[in-house]
């Protein structure tokens, strides 16, 4: 007698087809979750950032791209909307630092460039600074106010996050 031992074509494909399936689901879940994380480490990056030109203004720490001085206007963050970067500078505005980043007058620590895809898609202002002044420490936000609202986005998509400071220097990460 002449048994069956085996799998027929149809199952065999059937297989395939259910095995391929559910690949490409889990791979599309796992590229939009990649992106999702990337936002999420852009604007931890952010507010990392922010709390390190606050930690350099509070020890007055002498910054070395100014040749070794201690910057009278402190440090801060430097943002414009559209941008996929932003400035980490060191306030040596003549008059005594004014609180605001002077292209002409202060001095650029370091440019941070945000993940692929991600950019500051709204600052309030076209775009804003973010400075800390030591010994209070002395928080300025460029357009006054007592908050300031970063949304950070993922280009082709609506996915944002919103980092924000105020002037007691609470940083604030939402979704």
């Amino acid at each position: 007698m002449f048994q069956d031992k085996g799998f027929t074509l149809i199952e065999s494909l059937l297989t395939i087809f259910l095995i391929i399936f559910f690949t490409g689901l889990t791979l599309a879940s796992y590229k939009s979750g990649g992106k999702q994380f990337a936002l999420q480490r852009s604007a931890n990056k952010l507010a990392q950032d922010i709390r390190r030109a606050e930690q350099k203004a509070i020890s007055t720490a002498e910054c070395q791209e100014c040749g070794g001085i201690i910057p009278r206007g402190g440090y801060g963050i430097h943002l414009h909307q559209g941008d996929d970067f932003y400035l980490l500078y060191a306030d040596t505005n003549p008059a005594e630092g004014n609180g605001i980043y002077d292209a002409g007058n202060d001095v650029i620590v370091e440019t941070v460039s945000f993940e692929k895809d991600i950019y500051i898609e709204d600052v309030g202002p076209a775009y804003m600074s973010i400075n800390f002044q030591a010994p209070e420490p002395l928080i300025t936000i460029s357009g006054g106010g007592n908050q300031a609202v970063m949304i950070l986005a993922m280009k082709g998509t609506s996915q944002t996050i919103t980092v924000k400071v105020n002037t007691a220097g609470l940083v604030e990460i939402k979704n």
